[in-house]
């Protein structure tokens, strides 16, 4: 009997992260924790003990794990994807994902189209740097005609809500893959945030990004709190289906 699970291990590497981002829950972790020394080698024996399609690794940030990539090698017959501030990517890190034969897809976190944006919540020069990090990648991949899936995730906040037209005409200048908007639910003061943002207004950003969008553009894909992905559907429903069971793909939107 065919199996349809696609299990996959989230795994955090490290606890350490060059940026503070202002909503991070993991924030003070980071600060005030020392995890136990344990090996990411020792773990991946561990990991290869069972069976899973995929290991997701996130952090901290995964790039300033030094053993990051024996880590991925030493995985036994599983794909690779990786979450990342993209501070660290040039040419060489780039070079290395690339390379991989795990290693299907990366995502970088992005908040804004700009500096002026992005860098209010995740830190002074974060925009700069990550920008550089997927234009080392995107160049990297489409000069190796690697089949890399590169994806931007952006935190849903009243800083960027009326900005999501301007990041996602970013993504397809910089040739990315998907744009992955979700709603932050709780920061790191544990304090629910649901209030700052503004229905109407990103359903309007949303429509222009509709309008602008054909089936070979970056794709969107929206996780938010399914009381006001009911408010959405509902003002939306002339342009999208909607389904509570899972993202459904519409027109090159997912939502």
């Amino acid at each position: 009997m065919k199996n349809n699970n696609f299990a996959t291990l989230v795994y955090d590497i490290n606890d350490k992260c060059n940026l503070r981002c202002t909503y991070c829950y993991n924030s003070d972790y980071f600060s005030n924790n020392k995890r136990e020394s344990i090996s990411p080698l020792e773990i991946a024996e561990k990991i290869n003990e069972y069976t899973f399609d995929r290991v997701h690794i996130v952090g901290g940030e995964p790039l300033l794990e030094k053993n990051l990539f024996d880590f991925i090698e030493k995985l036994n017959g599983v794909l690779i994807s990786i979450n990342t501030n993209g501070t660290f990517i040039d040419k060489k890190i780039a070079e290395k994902i690339i390379k991989s034969a795990k290693i299907d897809q990366v995502t970088i976190s992005i908040d804004g189209p700009n500096p002026h944006i992005n860098d209010m919540t995740r830190g002074d020069g974060s925009f700069i740097r990550a920008k550089h990090g997927l234009e080392c990648l995107t160049e990297i991949k489409f000069r190796k005609k690697s089949r890399l899936i590169i994806n931007i995730a952006s935190v849903l906040t009243k800083k960027n809500q009326t900005r999501l037209l301007e990041l996602y005409f970013l993504c397809k200048k910089l040739r990315i893959d998907n744009l992955l908007i979700s709603q932050l639910y709780i920061n790191q003061n544990n304090e629910n945030v649901d209030s700052d943002i503004d229905c109407d207004i990103v359903t309007e950003q949303l429509l222009e990004i509709y309008k602008n969008n054909n089936i070979h553009d970056t794709k969107i894909i929206i996780d938010i709190n399914p009381v006001y992905s009911l408010l959405l559907s509902t003002k939306m429903k002339k342009l999208f289906s909607f389904s509570f069971a899972g993202c459904k793909y519409i027109d090159g939107i997912d939502i």
